[in-house]
């Protein structure tokens, strides 16, 4: 899991350890819905519960 993490984080490995203490914790943000949707994907067959939300706007944001 810590692999994929890596990959789909685009970082090392020993970087995306990090993620499973403490859990839940998000693993990427500001993702268009079907690279997350994709990303998701990937994690649930390696046996991630995996939950995606939508991204909230800045209040500058329109």
């Amino acid at each position: 899991m810590t692999k994929l993490i890596a990959e789909l984080r685009r970082e090392h490995e020993d970087a995306a350890r990090w993620v499973y203490d403490p859990l839940p914790a998000v693993l990427v943000r500001l993702r268009p819905l079907r690279v997350a949707e994709a990303m998701a994907s990937r994690l649930r067959r390696q046996g991630a519960t995996v939950e995606l939300r939508p991204s909230e706007l800045r209040p500058s944001e329109p």
